[in-house]
């Protein structure tokens, strides 16, 4: 992925110097005496090597006023003629690094959140999910008054989380049997918070856990899923608890929601199963840091079910 991501980040640079030429073609155009201030300016260096020795500091620093001098007027000079003062300055999507993805003789903080942008793409394009809308979790469906009351609630709370939704916002444990809407609403929270411009990753919990695996022994080693997993904003890991059971599932489950609730980021699970039967797969160390996520139980008859007897 640092490929590119370097690649991308190239672009920028080059497109910041072609606006920046733009820009200054404009000038010259408009403002001939400029283009003489500037070739001034450019002479500097040269100046420099051939101030002597004997007299070298007075010349260096009657050479300084002088630029300074230039460049105010440059800067005089576009202000009078409409233009923001800084309107020649290099404007690069990164002033950290000014578009090369190194800051500080190290990778840029631009550079790895790029890397993170294009290893959850790459992921979601794997999913076997897709984002759906709010709109689609349809409560009439819900035949119980009871059960319509609830969902409907846990809907409510679904979109005003997905509305005032930031980073740190708690993670939610969606419990019910199947067909409930869990996924529905969970994919919506997903494509809403994407829409904001936040890093969100969604796929059913066993994917990802056979994905982990095949890179942890050795047989997929172009992408780090679980690097991936911890550093997003916001992850789904959709149908908890019906992967095969393995230690190093169990592990690597317990890694995931334990990292991601030390670095306070969000996750949402939801599972098939009630407590006592997720207590049946996963050691106390997991189901105690579950159960400090926001709880959603769903109740209700299988909508899907019923949805496929009415051929709908």
């Amino acid at each position: 992925m640092y490929g590119k991501a370097a690649e991308i980040i190239a672009k920028r640079r080059h497109a910041a110097k072609f606006e920046y030429n733009k820009r200054y073609d404009e000038i010259l155009e408009k403002i001939p005496e400029f283009g003489e201030i500037n070739h001034k300016l450019a002479s500097t260096a040269y100046k420099l090597l051939g101030l002597p020795k004997d007299d070298f500091q007075r010349q260096f620093e009657k050479i300084r006023d002088e630029n300074i001098q230039a460049q105010d007027l440059s800067t005089d000079l576009l202000i009078e003629h409409g233009y923001p003062a800084d309107y020649l300055d290099m404007k690069y999507t990164c002033e950290k690094c000014s578009d090369t993805g190194i800051a500080d003789g190290k990778h840029c903080e631009c550079m790895l959140e790029l890397v993170r942008q294009l290893s959850a793409k790459a992921l979601n394009d794997r999913s076997h999910v897709r984002l759906t809308d709010f709109s689609q979790f349809q409560l009439h469906y819900y035949k119980d008054p009871a059960a319509r009351e609830n969902n409907a609630k846990i809907l409510q709370y679904c979109q005003n989380y997905a509305e005032n939704f930031t980073p740190s916002s708690k993670g939610i444990l969606m419990i019910g049997q199947t067909g409930l809407g869990k996924t529905l609403l969970s994919l919506a929270i997903a494509k809403a918070v994407s829409e904001k411009g936040f890093n969100v990753l969604y796929d059913s919990a066993s994917n990802y856990l056979r994905r982990i695996e095949k890179e942890h022994f050795g047989r997929i080693t172009d992408t780090d899923t679980l690097e991936t997993l911890l550093e997003a904003d916001l992850i789904i890991l959709d149908d908890l608890g019906a992967e095969f059971s393995t230690s190093f599932y169990v592990s690597a489950v317990y890694n995931i929601i334990n990292t991601r609730l030390n670095r306070e980021k969000p996750t949402i699970i939801s599972t098939n199963l009630t407590p006592r039967e997720l207590e049946k797969i996963y050691d106390s160390k997991i189901i105690s840091r579950l159960l400090s996520f926001g709880y959603l139980k769903f109740m209700g008859e299988d909508v899907r079910a019923a949805l496929r007897v009415n051929g709908q």
